[in-house]
């Protein structure tokens, strides 16, 4: 079945909107996103709740990369943790990311400045969300690189056990 839809993938260049929430991907997302490289003109990407094992990010940033003009980007409930690092990096090649879903994920400490990054060069940014990551006390970086854009609606950290004084800032 990946095969079969990375063969429909590859014959449609002009597919703008993919959404392939809660299929249990996990390691077979690879077959897909490769497929996806060869597009340019994704705006719309749903991956949530897949699983995807650490090996696939490196395909996944690769399409990021060929889709700058990517606007809804979700991928909560992947367990990326400081895997997330690679595909945040890719990110910030994208000036036209309006949504970013990253909740459940359990993203470690390292991943913050890359995240900010993110924030940083997306000034279209409308929501974030980041709940259940335990970000605690490294939260302060992402919301000091929050300071910087003005069209975020959206900002979801629940359940991050964020200390009061990070809250105060």
């Amino acid at each position: 079945v990946v095969e079969d839809l990375a063969g429909v993938i590859k014959s449609n260049s002009c597919l703008e909107d993919l959404r392939l929430s809660s299929n249990n991907l996990k390691s077979s997302a690879s077959v897909i996103l490769q497929a996806l490289q060869s597009i340019s003109s994704l705006k719309v990407l749903d991956l949530k709740d897949n699983m995807m094992s650490a090996s696939v990010v490196e395909d996944l940033a690769g399409v990021i990369k060929s889709n700058s003009c990517l606007e809804d980007l979700g991928l909560s409930s992947n367990n990326l943790k400081s895997s997330a690092s690679v595909i945040l990096q890719a990110l910030q090649s994208v000036s036209s990311l309006k949504l970013l879903n990253l909740n459940n994920n359990m993203m470690s400490a390292s991943v913050v400045e890359d995240l900010a990054g993110v924030i940083k060069s997306n000034n279209c940014l409308e929501e974030l969300h980041l709940s259940n990551n335990n970000l605690k006390s490294c939260a302060s970086v992402i919301l000091q690189a929050l300071q910087s854009i003005s069209s975020l609606k959206v900002l979801n950290l629940n359940n991050n056990m964020m200390s009061a004084s990070i809250v105060e800032d």
